[in-house]
């Protein structure tokens, strides 16, 4: 089947800037309201903490203590939290990440289980509970995420401007600002959890263009050689090109975004035990990271690409006759 990407520029730029638009006035909405543009979760949310640490000489292992916790918090009626573990000089240090909206009076209530359970062991263990308050805004961490992307897309450009020229690297850095907004919009449209996942996720959509457009740029240049001097209709040449690499890009998307989801659900392992919504919100984030690099480089940059090279050659037309008709009117 051949898809006539150049001639639906109109309705992908409908859809894109009608999502794009809905996404960023729903975040700014919520921002107004909450404070937040995206729903923030894990890292970047407020939380409870409990903390215990031993010592060697009173449990030999990890496992023990933990045990004696887990218990505690079931016994409580506490089922969703996160866990992790650390080293000390002594023994080691076990943290358990409770959710803001948790009752206290059933954290006290486990915390004293703990405790219990704990001095009969020794008297070197302790356990201390705390509200943490979220201080990363949602400000701080976009300036750090777009720093970042930044840097990618900046390379981006200078990559496909030295290979395939200005034109193709305006479409370039075009496509990756409309994936960008896209995925963000998305995000803040959806309202599900934005995490650390999520984050990264938007260094996924970078990454995925970079890789797609190269195909599809390749293909283009590559059938412009082929046609032995003729002069085809770029948009003809772009949808051929685009076409014909149609199944490297959902290949090259679909291996990337199934290592990416898989290396975060690895790290995931360790929140004991594992929430639905602790599963569902990275997988989700690099599913939509994957499918907006996609679309965006299979359907709209083909479709954007005769009017980015229309455009660069008008330019370059205009910079080529200055000269001349200064010069004319010099002699007259």
């Amino acid at each position: 089947m051949t898809i006539k990407y150049s001639k639906k520029i109109h309705l992908f730029t409908i859809i894109s800037v009608a999502l794009i638009v809905l996404g960023f006035a729903l975040g700014t909405v919520f921002h107004f309201l909450s404070g937040n543009f995206f729903n923030y979760g894990g890292e970047y949310s407020s939380y409870k903490e409990v903390v215990v640490t031993y010592e060697i000489v009173e449990f030999k292992t990890e496992e023990e203590v933990k045990n004696i916790c887990v218990k505690a918090f079931g016994d409580s009626g506490i089922s969703n939290y996160a866990y992790t573990y650390g080293k000390t000089s002594l023994g080691g240090e076990l943290t358990f990440r409770i959710n803001d909206t948790a009752d206290q009076t059933k954290i006290d209530g486990a915390v004293n289980a703990i405790e219990t359970e704990l001095r009969k062991g020794g008297d070197f263990s302790s356990v201390t509970s705390r509200d943490t308050k979220a201080v990363i805004g949602g400000e701080h961490v976009l300036v750090f995420a777009s720093i970042a992307l930044a840097t990618a897309v900046a390379f981006s450009f200078i990559y496909t401007a030295i290979r395939f020229k200005f034109a193709a690297a305006f479409t370039a850095i075009i496509i990756h600002l409309h994936n960008l907004c896209l995925y963000a919009a998305i995000l803040a449209l959806c309202r599900v959890p934005v995490t650390s996942a999520a984050m990264a996720f938007g260094a996924l959509v970078a990454i995925i263009t970079a890789i797609c457009l190269t195909f599809i740029f390749s293909g283009i240049r590559g059938n412009l050689k082929a046609d032995d001097g003729k002069k085809p209709a770029i948009a003809d040449m772009c949808d051929t090109s685009a076409n014909g690499v149609f199944a490297y890009n959902v290949c090259v998307t679909a291996f990337v975004a199934i290592v990416a989801i898989i290396a975060f659900a690895a790290l995931a392992i360790s929140v004991i035990p594992l929430s639905p919504i602790a599963i569902i919100s990275p997988v989700f984030s690099g599913i939509l990271a994957a499918a907006v690099a996609f679309y965006g480089c299979q359907f709209y940059a083909p479709a954007l690409f005769p009017a980015t090279d229309k455009a660069w050659t008008a330019v370059k037309t205009s910079v080529k006759k200055k000269p001349a008709s200064s010069g004319k009117a010099k002699n007259a």
